[in-house]
């Protein structure tokens, strides 16, 4: 279970479903307070729905860890692998956009068969916590 859930349970951001296999755009920018940048908090983001098929991922934040040696460390996944779509990235540490395909390989066309609320996690804790935005689009398709 998430320590923090970062959306507001009745109105979830979320898409119609429109056709088969068209590209959708799940997450958004959500805030993330300092108590999220301890290790092993866990804040849920987003939910998508049954059938979403993961093809892509984008993300970018703000700088979250101050300190001249910044240790922030996270990943994204789910309550059964919390780090299906990324592992270990350190993208908060500066504040930095991470563009290319980034799902991780357990995640790469990955299909969800009931809905599922999408996580993030602190893997290392930040040296000096800043509360920032992790901005993320999840991209896939309901088959």
């Amino acid at each position: 279970m998430a320590d923090r859930q970062a959306y507001t349970t009745g109105n979830p951001p979320m898409t119609g479903y429109g056709e088969a296999r068209t590209l959708k755009a799940y997450g958004g920018a959500i805030a993330l307070l300092t108590t999220d940048l301890a290790l092993n908090r866990t804040v849920t983001l987003f939910r998508v729905p049954a059938g979403f098929v993961v093809c892509d991922l984008k993300v970018t934040t703000t700088d979250m860890d101050s300190n001249g040696t910044p240790l922030l460390t996270f990943k994204l996944g789910d309550s059964g692998d919390d780090d299906r779509l990324l592992a270990a990235s350190t993208i908060a540490q500066t504040g930095t956009n991470a563009y290319a395909s980034l799902v991780a390989t357990t995640g790469l066309l990955y299909q969800y068969t009931t809905e599922t609320e999408i996580q993030f996690t602190c893997s290392a804790a930040a040296a000096t916590a800043v509360a920032g935005t992790l901005t993320v689009a999840l991209i896939g398709y309901i088959a």
